[in-house]
């Protein structure tokens, strides 16, 4: 699909010249050039896009994408950013990644605050360099659009691609973890201004524990930037291309939700990005627990009364069943949508009642190694147990 670009680029040349970290020539009317590259700038008008594929990409998890769009579009249109794939940058150049952590309700409210800033700006001074561009930690869920407000904010460009090509609750559970590559140092700041740097050899499933028992004293959510590297390592073990995938995503959702009938099979554009369809049905139950929930759905099928689709969940959907067979499971980036709204449901949101179409999309290859597989499913209570008829 082709997006017509047509924003104010002087002001990314403004940008980049107060910078002095960009080096922009040959500014053509419709895409600058960074190092001396071609890039493009992100339109306002595909935030929508990029949100509701984020909510797929969040697999259930990772928040309300959805309401911050808005607020995110205006951003845009006031402070472009440029999306930059990581081979256009100098090998030397100093990356690092962005996320919010904790409460996915506070971030949603969180979102225009300060706490980024604060903590790549602490990151900087703790590296002893500036950071040349950002790169989003998750793009599933709410944090695609946090990495994106962050790069406005702080006038630097955005790297189309993420470190999970979906959505996990632990910072350690990244391709750059699979690759070698240390989450410190680190720095979350909270709404209130406190900030923690975590420093040393300190290994990244570790560094994720020491976080999360510190958010109930950050307020329960927090921003921080982590993994800082060279652009030269970030080529080796990034997601690529996670941006400009999700907003085709988004747009391809779009337009089928907006079928009378979206439980027929994905269009070509879905099915191009790898979509299936899995089942529909109508959500009969949902059984929340301690470690996660199983939702209930019944079905049209060749079984009496319908087919029974059972969804195992934790923070995420995690394992999808037809009468019994497993037929999407983690890594699986798997999608419940409610057909009769047009939306893509987070984990909070399933409810008795709802039409929903259930949709699988496979996770990037890394997931699917063994240790990719053995990192997916850290912190998952729900693995070991046999599946239930």
């Amino acid at each position: 699909m082709a997006v017509k670009l047509d924003l104010p680029f002087r002001h990314l040349v403004h940008i980049a010249q107060q910078r002095g970290d960009l080096l922009c020539t040959h500014v053509s009317p419709l895409r600058p050039a960074l190092m001396g590259r071609p890039s493009a700038l992100v339109p306002p008008e595909s935030v929508r896009a990029l949100a509701v594929g984020a909510a797929f990409l969040g697999s259930g998890g990772g928040g309300r994408a959805e309401e911050n769009v808005a607020q995110v579009a205006r951003a845009l249109a006031e402070r472009p950013v440029a999306l930059v794939g990581v081979e256009e940058l100098d090998a030397t150049a100093a990356l690092c990644a962005v996320a919010q952590i904790g409460a996915p309700l506070i971030g949603t409210e969180r979102l225009g605050g300060d706490e980024l800033p604060t903590s790549v700006a602490g990151l900087e001074g703790a590296l002893g360099r500036r950071i040349t561009a950002l790169v989003c930690l998750e793009i599933g869920g709410q944090n695609a659009l946090v990495a994106l407000s962050a790069a406005a904010r702080l006038a630097v460009p955005l790297v189309d691609g993420d470190a999970m090509g979906r959505a996990f609750p632990g910072i350690h559970q990244t391709t750059l973890t699979l690759g070698g590559m240390a989450a410190v140092p680190m720095v979350c700041a909270s709404p209130a201004g406190y900030t923690i740097t975590l420093n040393g050899a300190l290994p990244n499933d570790q560094a994720e524990t020491v976080v999360r028992q510190a958010l109930p004293a950050l307020g329960g959510r927090a921003a921080t930037a982590l993994y800082p590297a060279a652009a030269e390592h970030y080529r080796h073990h990034l997601v690529r291309g996670s941006f400009t995938r999700c907003i085709a995503l988004g747009t391809a959702l779009l337009t089928w939700l907006a079928r009378p009938e979206p439980s027929s099979p994905p269009d070509p554009a879905l099915r191009d990005l790898g979509v299936e369809l899995v089942h529909t049905g109508t959500i009969a139950a949902v059984d929340r627990g301690l470690h996660g929930a199983t939702v209930v759905a019944r079905g049209f099928g060749a079984a009496p009364g319908g087919s029974v689709v059972r969804i195992d969940a934790t923070t995420e959907f995690r394992r999808v069943l037809v009468d019994g067979r497993v037929v999407a499971d983690l890594p699986d980036i798997i999608a419940v949508c409610d057909t009769r709204h047009g939306r893509v449901l987070t984990f909070d949101e399933v409810q008795p009642g709802l039409s929903v179409a259930v949709l699988r999309m496979p996770a990037p290859p890394a997931w699917y190694t063994p240790a990719g597989r053995v990192l997916a499913a850290m912190g998952d209570h729900r693995r070991d147990r046999p599946a239930r008829e």
